[in-house]
């Protein structure tokens, strides 16, 4: 009989371990699968299949019965592993925020930057949390049933509140004309991921190379630094 990890330490170990093997499961399934017809082919957003919960408890040397009390479904193991991603990330930016000393016009540029490259260094997982949907919860008297790490999660755009922050604050200090900063948020937002998603095309096509990938990046931030120049006062230029 297998001895259980009782000290908080060594279960956090062995959760990490879980977290680790499980996110490998994760990256191994397509995030889309393509539908076909006679007029289309398309392709069509996937439910992940699932983990394979025995096989993660033998990697991780613990019974399957043991496995369930550090997540309590399939569904928790997903969250699980998306909120240690976002975790750093949502790390980072405030230590961005807080250790930033000029404007918050170039404060808001090295944002995008940071959550280009951030993206691109793990850009696989970070298209299946946009275009993958988790397994499907538990069911409980016909409602679904939320776990505990589910409950706590938060996801990437949480972020976006203190970017929302940023780009008011420049605006206020005349660092940005009047605008809609709602507006220009979503707009910064769906150009950063986009430019991350074909950053992912680039890593699975076997002729893409790194230097492609960083020429691309590069290629994107000199774009975003207009952008954001055209709506400086003195470079403004008529919408």
């Amino acid at each position: 009989m297998k001895k259980r990890n009782r000290s908080p330490e060594l279960k956090g170990q062995k959760f990490k371990e879980i977290i680790k093997i499980g996110k490998l499961e994760l990256l191994a399934e397509d995030v889309f699968e393509t539908e076909h017809s006679e007029s289309s082919s398309r392709a069509r957003k996937m439910s992940f299949s699932g983990f394979n919960m025995q096989d993660i408890a033998q990697k991780v040397d613990m019974t399957r019965g043991n496995l369930y009390r550090y997540v309590e479904s399939k569904r928790e193991l997903w969250f699980a592993i998306l909120q240690e991603f976002i975790t750093v990330y949502h790390e980072e930016v405030d230590e961005i925020i807080t250790v930033h000393k000029g404007t918050h016009l170039e404060l808001l540029e090295e944002l995008i930057t940071h959550y280009i490259s951030f993206g691109s260094d793990d850009s696989h997982l970070m298209q299946k949390m946009i275009f993958m949907n988790a397994p499907q919860p538990k069911n409980q008297n016909g409602n679904p049933e939320m776990g505990p790490i589910e409950r706590a999660y938060t996801d990437l755009g949480d972020v976006m509140p203190k970017i929302h922050t940023v780009i008011e604050t420049a605006i206020k200090k005349e660092e940005l004309i009047p605008m809609n900063s709602q507006f220009f948020m979503q707009y910064l937002w769906g150009t950063i991921q986009g430019s991350i998603l074909i950053l992912e095309d680039m890593q699975r096509d076997l002729n893409g190379t790194d230097d492609d990938k960083q020429e691309f990046q590069r290629f994107v931030m000199d774009q975003i630094h207009f952008k954001l120049k055209t709506y400086t006062p003195k470079f403004h230029l008529p919408i």
